[in-house]
């Protein structure tokens, strides 16, 4: 079984780039526990936030309900001397390795002055540009449960909790997001 912290109201921003981003909306999941979770008073409080236990799956199957909602934007190199502790980004791989080649001349040259050679090697490896949308993409249609969310901690089994995926503009039960 699992726990679910899920926002009971809308945080709002003036900015509205800034309130999809970093502003949790009523039926955003803020965070997945395990039963029995000892919650703080203030996540106690039903006007801020509601329990939801998932009495049919685990932690561990429920945390994609916490992630946020990325687009990826294209690639960009990371060079890296990891027995040195450097590392560089670039949009190509050959300014990424020329300016981790710099760091790394840079540090060589200062650990020389205490009578060390290091030996390095540099790595260069891509990693995709994420940038992130939205705060959550899914969010629990509380609609429904609403008023029983509101007095006490509920109970529900997977197949009985209404999703919704933000962005396609679709809604599934938990358990079929879930599989």
């Amino acid at each position: 079984m699992a726990e679910l912290l899920i926002k009971a109201v809308d945080a709002v921003h003036s900015d509205p780039v800034k309130d999809l981003r970093g502003c949790y909306k009523k039926g955003d999941v803020v965070v997945v526990k395990p039963d029995g979770w000892k919650w703080g008073k203030e996540e106690l409080k039903k006007e801020k936030f509601y329990i939801l236990k998932v009495t049919d799956k685990s932690v561990e199957e429920l945390q994609f309900l916490t992630k946020e909602d990325e687009i990826e934007l294209g690639t960009r190199y990371v060079a890296e001397a990891s027995k040195l502790g450097v590392t560089a980004e670039a949009p190509d791989e050959t300014t990424a390795t020329k300016a981790c080649q710099a760091r790394v001349d840079a540090v060589v040259e200062r650990l020389q002055k205490y009578g060390l050679s290091p030996s390095y090697q540099i790595a260069t490896r891509t990693e995709p540009i994420r940038h992130v949308v939205a705060r959550r993409r899914h969010r629990i249609n509380v609609e429904n449960i609403e008023s029983a969310l509101q007095k006490d901690t509920v109970e529900l089994t997977s197949d009985k909790i209404s999703i919704m995926d933000k962005p396609e503009g679709t809604t599934v039960t938990l358990a079929e997001l879930a599989n």
